[in-house]
């Protein structure tokens, strides 16, 4: 995974209890800030030594959680990096802290979050609209 897939706004800063969520929640760390971020997981937070333990086995000073609204049941998250959001999306007002449906498709921001409904197929009852890996 690189840091190209994240998009700087998803990341905000650690707190010790997002040490302990499961699944282990991916995270960026580093040392000092002229040093390039390391992406990972964060496995720990160690109080007694003040750092931030990742799956390579590191432990680092600074560390940051990836931190994307949850798109909700049936719907998935759009990478605008590589996907244009469409009439029928939503966009996520963090002020409100709720979705909004696009009624254009003339503009969008790349710094706001946009879901798409995740549709069952008529005939198999499979998911379609999912991105694939």
């Amino acid at each position: 995974m690189s840091d190209k897939h994240y998009i700087e706004r998803y990341w905000r800063d650690a707190t010790p209890a997002d040490s302990i969520k499961d699944p282990p929640m991916v995270a960026r760390f580093r040392d000092e800030h002229y040093t390039d971020w390391v992406i990972g997981k964060l496995i720990y937070w160690d109080r007694s030594e003040t750092a931030w333990h990742c799956e390579n086995g590191h432990c680092y000073e600074r560390c940051q959680v990836y931190d994307a609204p949850d798109p909700g049941e049936g719907w998935r998250l759009i990478d605008v990096q590589t996907e244009k959001p469409q009439v029928g999306d939503q966009s996520y007002d963090r002020f409100r802290d709720r979705w909004i449906v696009r009624l254009h498709a003339i503009s969008y921001h790349k710094t706001v979050f946009y879901r798409r409904r995740i549709a069952p197929n008529v005939d198999t009852g499979e998911p379609v609209g999912k991105k694939k890996d």
